[in-house]
């Protein structure tokens, strides 16, 4: 009965060498359905969707959004949410934490102590007050920041915040967010040549029938 107590706590609190071996799996799980979905020729923002999913249950959050970066308009639009949001959600980069973390490519995380220290962009447009999060950068395989994913409030309660396992999941999805992204824009600029290459090759028919001869 102990230990049959034990095996429940560790699972509930996630603490303990099961609990850690249980995590584990779950990220392993989740990496596999994203890599397989990499895979799979998804609509982009059907596996951004798969990502800020995955990431919202294996990071506990309340809120997780995937923000893109777009530099002509210098600011952050929402690409995926869970739970979703507006589609059309914008942050210009005005020095708060979004704007740190796309400016530094590092990792951040923040509690109601470091709250303060910079703007908490989102709050302003969601009507929230943001007491803990933990923030990724998304990056191109030339190691320049596209984006940042972020984990918002932990539903486990006000007494939590996130940790250092927290941004390690963070930072492995976004890995894979952003290489869908960095396909993604691949693709548009490599489709309009592709299609004017068959007209270009077929030659006209005056001289297909002379080579036939």
């Amino acid at each position: 009965m102990a230990g049959k107590r034990a095996d429940r706590a560790c699972g509930e609190d996630g603490g303990g060498a099961l609990g850690q071996l249980r995590r584990q799996a779950r990220v392993g799980q989740a990496l596999r359905d994203v890599t397989g979905a990499l895979g799979a020729s998804l609509e982009l923002d059907d596996l951004l969707r798969l990502v800020v999913e995955r990431v919202a249950e294996l990071t506990d959050a309340q809120q997780v959004i995937l923000f893109v970066l777009d530099e002509r308009r210098r600011a952050l639009i929402a690409q995926a949410a869970s739970p979703p949001i507006d589609d059309h959600l914008t942050v210009h980069t005005l020095g708060g934490w979004l704007t740190q973390v796309t400016r530094s490519g590092s990792p951040a995380q923040f509690g109601p102590e470091e709250a303060g220290q910079h703007q908490i962009e989102w709050d302003a447009v969601l009507e929230t007050e943001t007491r803990c999060a933990a923030l990724c950068p998304l990056k191109n395989n030339l190691g320049r920041t596209i984006g940042v994913v972020v984990s918002i409030e932990k539903k486990q309660g006000r007494g939590s915040c996130f940790g250092p396992d927290d941004v390690e999941i963070l930072s492995l999805f976004g890995k894979q967010a952003a290489v869908a992204i960095d396909n993604a824009r691949w693709l548009l600029t490599v489709m309009p040549k592709n299609q004017q290459l068959p007209a270009a090759q077929v030659p006209p028919p005056g001289r297909a029938r002379d080579r036939a001869r």
